[in-house]
């Protein structure tokens, strides 16, 4: 498959697919997408034992949340064999459409920050339901069913403390406007999470109108593109190459300022917010094991697992490391603009519009 395949090529190939999958799936009665409790658990388990196996696809970082994440399960549930793939979210949904396309889908689950508008309106994804969500609050649930949030992700600026001395960084978008950071400042491009998501938050908090204009100013900053990952970003703002980035997950700044970088966070408010979420495929093959690794990914103690992995908990009843709590809204009181994949993807055509209008 072209690694050119994008959100908009990817929609029509799941539509394609989603007659065919339905028309090839079963569901087990009783269903493990919906049992109720009490008896879930044993119910579950039982059925994780005969399938004996998982396949879980997810965005997070190998040595950090995801092995966390998945010993954790092992440990749990060592009856159940569980083989993991690390991708961005489009390699994880080219994956998964070249396993539906061939009739042989091996993925199991599917989990990452930019993977469900990938999906959205396709058909195919399975409805289901776990008592853990429970524990998250309310406004960050998916209505739908098809999904189930796992971690937060807070998304701001960051500068480098040698070239930008702290007090004299942006801490709003206007200053970022200012003649001193004219071909200072860089943002990621290719990734929801980098430039689109600055200007989806922009386009939002600001409207149709005032966006439009402060992004034909911001414009004329001569802002720089930059098609690494946001950790190499990180990286090239801690050498000095750019000042300052305009995007990226305020978590990794604050760790490398904790491990003696010189950089720092700074947040513009309203913060731009998001969920990682967790999905299941119509035809996974192991589909007791599936929920049960769904129900203790959002347990408090899987919750605990990613926390202590430097991710941001979900759970009401787990909260964020200290160190990181200072860029978590529910924790430091900032102001939160919370981006619903469904959000995100409805925006998707705007911001590429004015991205393309003044900035490629």
């Amino acid at each position: 498959m072209s690694a050119k395949l994008n959100r908009r090529s990817i929609a029509p190939l799941a539509a394609g697919l989603c007659l065919a999958t339905r028309r090839g799936f079963a569901a087990p009665a009783p269903s493990p997408f919906d049992y109720p409790a009490p008896g879930r658990q044993s119910f579950l388990e039982l059925g994780a034992r005969r399938e004996a196996r998982l396949t879980f696809y997810s965005s997070l970082i190998p040595n950090l949340g995801l092995q966390a994440i998945t010993d954790g399960f092992r440990k749990k549930y060592p009856f159940v064999a569980v083989e993991t793939w690390r991708g961005t979210e489009v390699n994880i949904a080219q994956k998964m459409l070249a396993e539906l396309r061939a009739g042989a889908p091996s993925g199991d689950l599917l989990e990452g920050s930019e993977l469900a508008p990938l999906f959205m309106k396709s058909g195919l994804l399975q409805p289901f339901t776990t008592p853990a969500v429970n524990d998250t609050p309310p406004q960050y649930r998916d209505t739908t069913g098809l999904t189930a949030a796992t971690r937060f992700s807070y998304y701001g600026t960051a500068y480098n403390t040698r070239l930008v001395p702290p007090g004299t960084q942006p801490k709003q978008f206007a200053d970022l406007l200012q003649p001193k950071w004219k071909n200072r400042m860089a943002w990621r491009v290719g990734s929801d999470s980098g430039a689109h998501m600055f200007v989806a938050n922009v386009l939002l908090t600001m409207g149709d109108a005032k966006a439009d204009a402060f992004l034909r100013a911001l414009a004329a900053q001569n802002v720089i593109g930059f098609s690494g990952s946001a950790q190499a970003l990180i990286d090239r703002v801690i050498a000095g190459e750019y000042a300052i980035t305009l995007t990226t997950a305020e978590h990794l700044p604050v760790i490398a300022a904790s491990k003696g970088a010189p950089v720092a966070a700074q947040v513009l408010q309203p913060m731009p917010a998001t969920v990682a979420s967790i999905m299941i495929p119509k035809g996974t093959r192991h589909p007791h094991a599936a929920m049960l690794f769904v129900d203790y990914m959002l347990s408090p103690e899987g919750q605990t697992v990613l926390r202590d992995a430097q991710y941001f908990p979900v759970n009401d009843k787990v909260q964020p490391l200290k160190a990181l709590q200072a860029v978590s809204p529910r924790m430091s009181g900032l102001k939160e603009n919370f981006i619903t994949d469904a959000v995100l993807y409805d925006t998707h055509a705007k911001v590429e519009t004015l991205l393309k209008k003044y900035f490629l």
